[in-house]
Formats: C-alpha cells, sequence, structure tokens
C-alpha cells in the first residue's frame, strides 16, 4: 500500500502567510471596535513668572462704594498758608482759583502737582454792584459778545492748567441766559467743565450747559455763608445729609480759618463716612461725552 503523500514545503508557507494575515486582520478590528478612552486631564499652565528682580505687580484695589462729596474751595491765590493747610490734609479738595489774584499762577502749579481739580474762579456780576472789586475784570451782562470771550480767555489764561470754571458772585450775569451762553462756548471751547457756584436762585447756568452738553455741576452747600465755626459744622453735616439722600453732593467753602478748623476737625471725625471725591466726578455729561456748540 502506497504512503500518503505529504504537503509541500510551499503549500505550509502559505499555510502560514495566510495565518499571519489572519491574525493582523483581527487584532486591527479589535484596535478599531474599542471604546474611546478618556484624555488625560491637563495639568494647568502655571502663571506667568515675574521677571527676575520685579517683584509682581499687586492688583489695583476695588472702588470705595458709598455716599460721595466734593469739597471746592474757592477765592484761592491769596493765601498760600490756607493751601498749604489744606493740602496738607491729604483729601482729595478741588480749588478755584481767581484770575486776579497774585499768587494765581503759583496756587495753581502746587494744586496740579498735588493731584488736585483746578479751577478758574470767573469774576461775574452780582445784583450788588458796589461788591464788585475796583480794578478787577468781571464778565457783566453789558459786554457785547466779542468782549465777554476776549474776557472770558484771558481769565482762563492767568490759571494755566486748569481744567474747570466756575462762577465768582454772579448772581446778575447767571441769570442772563445769553450771555452764560457766551461764556460756556468759550468754556466748552477751551475743554473745561463747568460748576454754577449756584450763587442766586435765578441762576441759569446750569441748566444752560446741560442744554448745550457742556459736563457741568451745581453747587448743593455753602459751607460759610455764615463763617462762623458751628455755623460751618452744621453745613457739613447737611452736606453729609444731601450726600446719603442722592448719592453724592457738592458743597463749596472758601480758605477761613474757621473754615479751615471745621474741616480738619471732620475729616478727623471721619467726614461722616462719605468718600471724597474731585469735583469733576460730579459733572454730568462726563467730560468725554462733550458735543460742540454750533
Amino acid at each position: 500500500m502506497a504512503d500518503p503523500q505529504r504537503p509541500s514545503s510551499l503549500a505550509r508557507i502559505w499555510a502560514l502567510v495566510i495565518a499571519l494575515l489572519l491574525g493582523l486582520s483581527a487584532a486591527i478590528l479589535y484596535v478599531l471596535l474599542l471604546p474611546p478612552t478618556a484624555a488625560p486631564p491637563r495639568t494647568p499652565a502655571a502663571p506667568p513668572r515675574a521677571a527676575p528682580g520685579r517683584p509682581p505687580e499687586p492688583e489695583p484695589p476695588p472702588a470705595p462704594s458709598g455716599p460721595r462729596a466734593a469739597l471746592l474751595f474757592d477765592d484761592m491765590g491769596y493765601d498760600d498758608a490756607a493751601l498749604d493747610r489744606l493740602l496738607a490734609t491729604k483729601r482729595q479738595f478741588s480749588f478755584a482759583v481767581l484770575p486776579e489774584a497774585p499768587q494765581a499762577a503759583a496756587a495753581a502749579a502746587k494744586i496740579l502737582a498735588a493731584g488736585h481739580d483746578l479751577l478758574v474762579h470767573l469774576p461775574c456780576e452780582p445784583v450788588k454792584a458796589a461788591h464788585m472789586k475796583p480794578g478787577v475784570p468781571f464778565l457783566t451782562v453789558d459786554l457785547d459778545a466779542t468782549e465777554l470771550t476776549r474776557r472770558a480767555e484771558a481769565m482762563i489764561d492767568s490759571v494755566p492748567g486748569a481744567i474747570g470754571a466756575n462762577n465768582h458772585m454772579g448772581s446778575r450775569f447767571t441769570a442772563q441766559a445769553s450771555a452764560v451762553r457766551v461764556l460756556l462756548a468759550v468754556v466748552q471751547r477751551r475743554g473745561l467743565f463747568f460748576v454754577d457756584s449756584l450763587t442766586s436762585k435765578d441762576s441759569v447756568a446750569f441748566a444752560v450747559a446741560q442744554e448745550l452738553g457742556v459736563p457741568s455741576a451745581r453747587r448743593d452747600v455753602f459751607l460759610d455763608d455764615d463763617p462762623a465755626g458751628d455755623a460751618v459744622t452744621r453745613q457739613l453735616g447737611q452736606l453729609e445729609r444731601l450726600a446719603r439722600d442722592r448719592g453724592a453732593a457738592l458743597a463749596i467753602g472758601h480758605p477761613r480759618p474757621a473754615t479751615l478748623a471745621a474741616v480738619e476737625r471732620w475729616i478727623t471725625e471721619g467726614a461722616g463716612g462719605l468718600i471724597m471725591v474731585p469735583v469733576s466726578q460730579l459733572t454730568a455729561p462726563p467730560r468725554s461725552d462733550r458735543m460742540p456748540i454750533p
């Protein structure tokens, strides 16, 4: 009986290759059919390191919130010691310098260097002409537009660096809308804001400024119409009440000894919890929203 035929070597090789191919195909299919695995969590990037030798810059503190008050001191430029006394409090006051004052330019420079709002205190015609200081140019209602403009420009130039203006006296002038419009055209052209000192209940200065889009504010409290120290203290209390009721209030005072003493005492006692701000922060609309006068 003959022996059965044995597979050839070539047949064995092909069988091995086919087996390898089948195994590789099965492995590929297994990998493709596996469910996706979650990616490993990313390690958060480390914050940037400060440059060698430089400490990291601190985060700016949050702006304080609460009732705000601005204190504007008029008639500056005559008493250097009074200005130094106010600056020494390290509180945020604002100052209006009289253009004819002998120390106007020096006071302006000192106020700006200390970082306070500087205004030009424009002499304006009062109802009682006898109150006008002889030899001092005033803005009066009988001036034509050209002369009124010239005087206002000269007054502003006398207080270099001023960013705002307010009226000194002016109970007659600020009641005359046509005169006020000429003045405010100069104020706006020079990029200033305006504060109506409200020396008369008939003043239209604030209303006209708002109509024209001039950044403006209006006085709420006079600190020292009565110059006695007790009266000033009572007016500071009125400032506190208005600031709490409205959110902000503006007081005007003068560099008189009793006023300075009352304000210093008020500050020492905590200023009624009010946040002191520059008067420019109480103007509306903000200075960046100025609209040109046609």
